[in-house]
Order: C-alpha cells, then sequence, then structure tokens
C-alpha cells in the first residue's frame, strides 16, 4: 500500500473516531420553565415537524406528561404517549404523530405547587436528515453511484469534524 492510501485510509478511520465520540444524537429546540397547582394540568402545543424528544424534569414537586395527536387536551384517562415516573421524564414523539400535538404537565396531587423545565430536542435520524436537506432544495444532487448512507455518514464526519476544529481553534 503507498503512503498516500495508508494517509487516506488513516484519515478517515480517525474521522470515523471522532465522529463516534462526539456525534451528537439530538439537537435542543427550546427549553421551556413553568409551574401547575396540584392535581391540575398546563397545556402546549407541539406544531414542529419530525422526530420530537421531550425531556421534562422536575424542579420541585412531581410532574407528569401525556401526550396526544388526537385531542388537544391530554388527561390520565386520554392520551396517546405518557410517563409518569417519579424524576425526569423522557417521551419520544415519531415524525409520524399528526401536528400539532398537545402537551399536558400534570401537577401530582402531593405538591400544593410542581415547578418543571421542559427541554424540547429534534432527534437526529436518518429521516430527519432528509427531512432538513429537502429544505434546501439550492444544494446539488449526489451522483447515483452513492449510497444514501454513505452520503448521511459522509456530511456527519464532515460536520463533526468542523465543530471540533472550530473549538479547537475558538
Amino acid at each position: 500500500m503507498d503512503i498516500s492510501k495508508w494517509w487516506c485510509h488513516s484519515t478517515i478511520k480517525l474521522l470515523l473516531l471522532i465522529n463516534l465520540a462526539f456525534a451528537q444524537t439530538r439537537i435542543l429546540l427550546q427549553t421551556l420553565k413553568g409551574e401547575v397547582g396540584a392535581g391540575n394540568f398546563t397545556y402546549f402545543k407541539l406544531t414542529k415537524e419530525g422526530p420530537i424528544q421531550l425531556v421534562v424534569k422536575t424542579l420541585e414537586g412531581d410532574a407528569d406528561i401525556y401526550v396526544s395527536d388526537s385531542t388537544s387536551k391530554p388527561t390520565f384517562k386520554n392520551y396517546d404517549i405518557q410517563s409518569t415516573t417519579y424524576g425526569d421524564e423522557v417521551i419520544d414523539i415519531p415524525s409520524s404523530s399528526k401536528r400539532p400535538v398537545a402537551v399536558g404537565i400534570y401537577g401530582h396531587p402531593f405538591s400544593d405547587l410542581t415547578l418543571f423545565q421542559m427541554d424540547i430536542y429534534w432527534l437526529l435520524t436518518e429521516d430527519s436528515d432528509k427531512e432538513m436537506y429537502s429544505h434546501y432544495s439550492g444544494l446539488p444532487s449526489f451522483s447515483e453511484e452513492h449510497s444514501e448512507d454513505e452520503e448521511s455518514l459522509l456530511w456527519t464526519i464532515i460536520i463533526n469534524f468542523l465543530k471540533i476544529l472550530l473549538e479547537v481553534l475558538f
């Protein structure tokens, strides 16, 4: 193997290792803080398309989360997805769910007031990559001889490499 091939293979392996170490699986879109009284609901409407993850952190009391794409005010009796553990609540909303999606935060009755923080993430999946790239129709298309997996992997490696480079430089 000549030196240029060796260098190319070594560089690709290094970039793959860097990508695996620093790859993000989600992007934070928004953080909301709120409060809800004991035994009551606070409602939100989610319109963002694509796979979404909601993470509700209870700051005081106990917050539970109920989600529905079929009713505007989900409850503990009428919901599509729910998380009712003690502690952080995590719900993944698939891109196939109709929008808008209704989100209900319930304040457990054992505390007069529940304080919470809800982080809204866009999940990075192959489908969300396609959705993101479809918004940029001016980009040149790739030749058909490359598979979509190779393109997605290449873009992910390049983006993560540039992020690391910028972190090191600044």
